[in-house]
């Protein structure tokens, strides 16, 4: 058993233990030695309900340094939890609109959560692909490698794009050449062409924006969102880890963040289990304490949709 953390400072720890492990009633509570650092719980009046402000302390949270004893200061980690996916959906809206990247790199299976690419390749690696011709646009026929070729163009829209068979030359090409005009003229219809080398001229954003015109359908939501990450934040952001992290608290068992945003918001069969007691109020306890032990720092206690439908969560510490 754990007697000691190496993560959750004295301020959530304590919160932790008083606010979910010591209310549990059909099993004796276990207590552990918080990391020596102070951390702090705080309420906040933003929620579901206002994803905009949310986001908005959010983005300044992600905009503030963590100091370390050590290394100096390094980029803050943070996370935004849920007990269920309907809390998070405005938010997740929100993030699209503003082109602010997040991940779960706990379920990197679920798209929901990870747009830009999760386990295989997604919108992001994609994107650079398409714009790494901007490099090299003075080497008209060395412009992509055979592997990007094959990243930008599966996605790709036959209609309006594509010369007949162009889709099978495509994804047919081979991975230890280079491609560039000559190819795509054999591919690609001549507009298609004449506006993509214009959009890579312009830049990233221009180019990603192409790309977003020209792809299935199935996929102009991500690329979309991806778009709008490079036009706010630029084409180098698409190849970091996101720093924030988005996802329900089961997700994230075993994860961590520096700053942890807590959404208290519960769907009506959970609300009934918390009123009803027994082990469904105590399963609830036990996933709200995993969610406050998420933080090495700071936990925000978020207000929630609708009263009477969300967890307690108590007094900020």
């Amino acid at each position: 058993m754990l007697r000691e953390s190496k993560r959750v400072p004295r301020v959530p720890q304590s919160y932790a233990y008083q606010q979910w492990t010591s209310r549990l009633k059909l099993r004796h509570p276990k207590y552990f030695r918080p990391r020596d650092a102070q951390g702090c719980v705080r309420r906040i009046d933003a929620g579901a309900f206002d994803a905009q402000r949310l986001v908005d302390r959010i983005e300044r949270s992600l905009a503030r340094p963590v100091d370390c004893d050590v290394n100096g200061r390094r980029d803050r980690q943070v996370m935004l939890l849920a007990s269920a996916n309907f809390a998070l959906q405005n938010v997740l809206a929100e993030l699209r609109r503003r082109g602010l990247p997040f991940s779960n790199r706990y379920r990197s299976e679920n798209l929901r959560w990870n747009p830009l690419g999760g386990k295989g390749h997604g919108a992001a690696s994609r994107v650079q692909a398409l714009c790494a011709a901007r490099q090299r646009l003075h080497e008209t026929e060395g412009m992509w490698t055979g592997v990007q070729v094959r990243l930008w163009s599966t996605w790709l829209a036959a209609s309006g794009t594509l010369l007949r068979g162009g889709k099978e030359k495509l994804l047919g090409v081979d991975f230890d050449r280079s491609y560039g005009l000559e190819f795509l003229r054999s591919t690609m219809l001549s507009e298609a062409i004449e506006r993509l080398m214009e959009a890579l001229v312009r830049g990233a954003a221009a180019t990603a924006e192409w790309w977003r015109h020209h792809v299935l359908e199935e996929y102009v939501r991500d690329v979309d969102f991806a778009a709008r990450v490079v036009r706010a934040r630029g084409l180098g952001e698409l190849g970091q880890q996101p720093r924030l992290t988005i996802g329900t608290i089961h997700s994230v068992k075993g994860g961590q963040a520096d700053t942890v945003y807590l959404l208290p918001d519960l769907t009506n069969r959970w609300m009934s289990d918390m009123l009803s007691g027994g082990a469904r109020r105590d399963a609830l306890l036990r996933l709200f304490y995993v969610a406050s032990t998420r933080t090495s720092d700071e936990l925000f206690l978020c207000a929630p949709w609708r009263r009477g439908s969300a967890m307690q969560l108590g007094a900020a510490a």
